[in-house]
């Protein structure tokens, strides 16, 4: 498992880093009220929706595979900083 689980969860980290910077940079909010309210029928509030979502993915995946390898060499607070981290993902989403 150790094998697969380092590449997956760098890459996840990558991922989270791209990701982001998107969320802080693209994903802007409507200008006015009126926007607001029409904001469901668009496929950029469903994209920006998605994009938080697997953004939060990618994180709780890192942390889990940080928190394997701290685990491994005995430090004690890799499991207190996953539920942490896995708590802010759901909360995000």
């Amino acid at each position: 498992m150790k094998s697969t689980l380092y590449p997956i969860s760098a890459a996840c980290a990558f991922l989270s880093v791209i990701t982001t910077i998107g969320i802080h940079s693209f994903i802007k909010g409507p200008a006015s009220f009126e926007e607001s309210l029409l904001m469901y029928k668009t496929g950029y509030y469903l994209f920006a929706k998605w994009w938080v979502i697997f953004h939060c993915l990618f994180v709780v995946i890192s942390i889990y595979g940080l928190t394997h390898y701290l685990n491994e060499n005995k430090s004690g607070f890799g499991q207190l900083g996953f539920t942490f981290y896995t708590a802010f993902g759901m909360v995000e989403i």
